[in-house]
């Protein structure tokens, strides 16, 4: 089981006990010297669970790939540098060459319109994602807690929203959502609810990672503080 113990420190927000390791992690602000590894976890996570959709043939997950690292590099430096946005990255206290690893990073951003109960302010997830091989350590529902805590208590929000990978294309003219994905499954696990919104984006356009067109498409989930 993982256990969380609030930090009173501006820095860091918490320590984890990661679940089957022994290790624990601080989690904190990101700062200007992550970025090249945040990219790295990004992009090597969400090409990993993209290639984990249960509907992609493999020629499909022969497509997919990470566009050039500078972009994502490029990307999180530009959300470093929002005012309306916080960086968090958990920080292991396992060492790699004498120094700590990161082994996940999450952006949080604050949104003035568009949450789903008035159209009002909610606070927005993504990019959010934790190291190959520590999924299940429960790094990543502890940097979740947090965001959201934060969200709460600093900015006053009550909504939460984030988009999701891995959906079918919806059926047209249809009220029947795309079936149930893993990835779904975590935060529907985690009081995310599905609300029926499925949009599709120009993988050409992706810094982080690109899959064929036709798995293209992101699902809204949405919990409430």
């Amino acid at each position: 089981m993982t256990s969380i113990t609030s930090v009173p420190c501006q820095k860091t927000f918490a320590t984890v006990t990661l679940c089957n390791q022994q290790q624990q992690a601080n989690i904190r602000r990101m700062h200007a010297d992550d970025v090249q590894a945040c990219a790295e976890i990004i992009r090597e996570a969400y090409l990993d669970e993209c290639k984990k959709i249960a509907h992609a043939t493999e020629r499909d997950r022969m497509q997919m790939r990470n566009p050039e690292p500078e972009l994502a590099q490029r990307a999180i430096r530009f959300y470093l540098g929002e005012s309306e946005s916080v960086l968090f990255v958990a920080e292991s206290d396992g060492k790699k060459d004498g120094l700590p690893q990161l082994v996940a990073c999450c952006r949080l951003k604050l949104c003035n319109n568009g949450n789903t109960m008035n159209g009002g302010r909610f606070a927005q997830i993504g990019p959010f994602a934790t190291k190959i091989g520590l999924q299940r350590s429960g790094i990543g529902t502890a940097m979740l807690r947090e965001a959201e805590e934060y969200a709460r208590t600093q900015w006053g929000v009550s909504e939460m929203q984030l988009e999701v990978h891995g959906v079918k294309q919806p059926v047209a003219e249809s009220d029947v959502a795309p079936p149930m994905t893993p990835q779904l499954q975590f935060y529907a696990n985690r009081c995310y609810r599905r609300v029926g919104k499925v949009r599709h984006y120009n993988p050409v356009d992706a810094n982080l990672v690109i899959v064929p067109s036709h798995l293209a498409y992101l699902e809204l989930m949405v919990k409430d503080l």
